[in-house]
């Protein structure tokens, strides 16, 4: 579907593409640890091959494998596939209720990665509910902030109204990708 998605986007002349948080695999908290992929694992690669093919920047969200110790919880991640066939890792910083008991969260309160002339802030999901996510990202330099979350028809108007303030605030523009269906225990609503 990812590679679908890709060639319609770069059809459409698209230089970024945004996938909610947890798109490769769904959001299904209690499996996170048996669906994360290393770095360099075969789908990726694929991916990124695809990216570079298509001259399209691409960010997924994947269950990332912890390096750092054996049998640690996963990262809930975002890994940017760089048009050029570089590779941008970012981390969920602030982890919602109860996601604790499944991943760790990430390290670095913000990510910002420089794409021509235009600074991006990467966010995934409730990072972007956190002032404090948005604020680095802009003393950061970011003019486009784009968070992959995961939403349903109760919270899609409160993550909409807070993405709205952040570009009021920041003169940013913002992108929001959703899911749209089932996935997990949710049902999300796109948009």
């Amino acid at each position: 579907d990812h590679l679908r998605w890709m060639e319609q986007a770069a059809g459409q002349g698209a230089q970024w593409l945004q996938f909610p948080e947890l798109s490769l695999t769904g959001y299904e908290p209690t499996l996170l640890h048996a669906c994360a992929l290393p770095l360099d694992s075969p789908v990726l690669n694929a991916l990124s091959q695809a990216a570079q093919r298509l001259r399209l920047n691409t960010v997924v969200g994947l269950p990332l494998v912890c390096a750092d110790s054996a049998g640690a919880k996963p990262w809930i991640g975002a890994v940017l596939l760089h048009a050029d066939g570089r590779r941008t890792v970012y981390h969920k910083h602030h982890l919602h209720a109860g996601e604790d008991a499944f991943a760790q969260p990430g390290y670095a309160p913000a990510c910002v990665v420089a794409l021509g002339g235009t600074v991006v802030g990467l966010a995934i999901c409730a990072d972007a509910n956190h002032p404090i996510h948005a604020q680095r990202a802009a003393e950061q330099g970011a003019r486009l902030y784009s968070a992959g979350i995961l939403t349903t028809a109760t919270g899609v108007q409160a993550d909409s109204a807070q993405l709205c303030r952040h570009a009021v605030r920041y003169g940013w523009h913002v992108l929001m990708a959703n899911f749209g269906g089932a996935t997990g225990p949710y049902v999300a609503v796109g948009q």
